[in-house]
């Protein structure tokens, strides 16, 4: 863990130096999901079963997580198609871990589904993440559209099923309405990006759906007991700015419902894309670390 920390570190800082004064804040984001985020989440997902397999991939992303970050970083410094499909390829092994494990768990333990469907949406992220890189045509939509979509698939698409699947592991009551929520989490992300591609009205329901889904999850936040009081109030604190940026994404949808410009995209990129980074993820990686809810 230290290790993939320092390799980490090492190549934030070498984009920073290398991209300044014309560093891109999406590509940024991405590179602080790749970089930090993911692997940190693995506390929460690895050696977690006895089963010889799942053990063996374990290792695997163990091991080829620097090389991957690395690659992940030169994509962008680059430019090359190579590197980006490295990513990928990660991602994908990623992804078929989440498949193994999501097979062998019982499907009334819902919170685990949720957190092994965050890992297999990463696969998506690293698709358009290649996408961008590799300036592929994907139904007309601009290279930044294409960059953002990476983003949304690297954070909302992949950190917070995790996030509510932990969750999911504390709660012993309200079982029902964190079932309906848990299902709204997992199928917004594509109901999303659906919208986005076909439709107006699809894409400022989804979302409506999405914000509902997120304050229920805030509610349940609140009312679940933790062994730690300090992780808490991380989790509590990440809850209430993503309430309040999620309302951002529904205004800068509703303006795309009826053809007006309420928010722009570069708005958009620092309201929901760097606050969610600083003022959600932080805090909720932080705190369930502290909290480290175990499956049931």
């Amino acid at each position: 863990m230290k290790l993939n920390m320092s390799v980490s570190t090492f190549c934030f800082l070498v984009f920073f130096f290398i991209e300044t004064p014309d560093v891109s804040v999406a590509e940024a984001l991405v590179l602080l999901s790749v970089l930090f985020f993911v692997p940190n989440i693995f506390p929460f997902v690895f050696y977690q079963t006895a089963d010889r397999l799942v053990i063996i991939l374990e290792k695997t992303l163990m091991r080829c997580y620097p090389i991957a970050a690395v690659s992940a970083s030169l994509a962008f410094l680059t430019d090359a198609v190579l590197f980006a499909l490295i990513w990928w390829a990660y991602t994908s092994l990623l992804a078929a871990y989440g498949v193994i494990r999501l097979r062998k768990t019982k499907i009334h333990r819902i919170e685990e589904t949720s957190i092994y469907l965050g890992l297999i949406y990463l696969f998506m992220g690293g698709f358009w993440f290649f996408a961008y890189t590799s300036n592929m045509n994907i139904m007309n939509f601009s290279r930044l559209i294409i960059l953002l979509t990476a983003v949304h698939f690297h954070y909302s698409a992949f950190l917070i099923p995790i996030f509510n699947g932990l969750l999911g592991r504390k709660i012993r009551v309200k079982r029902r309405l964190y079932l309906w929520v848990t299902w709204t989490i997992l199928l917004s992300p594509m109901l999303i990006a659906a919208g986005i591609s076909f439709s107006k009205i699809l894409d400022f329901i989804a979302v409506s759906l999405y914000m509902i889904a997120l304050y229920v999850n805030g509610y349940l936040v609140f009312h679940t007991p933790f062994h730690r009081k300090l992780a808490k109030i991380l989790v509590a604190i990440s809850a209430i700015v993503l309430m309040i940026t999620i309302l951002f994404s529904l205004i800068y949808s509703f303006g795309v419902f009826q053809e007006k410009v309420t928010l722009s995209i570069s708005q958009m990129i620092w309201i929901h894309g760097f606050s969610n980074a600083v003022g959600v993820i932080i805090p909720a990686l932080c705190g369930w670390r502290l909290e480290n809810p175990q499956p049931s």
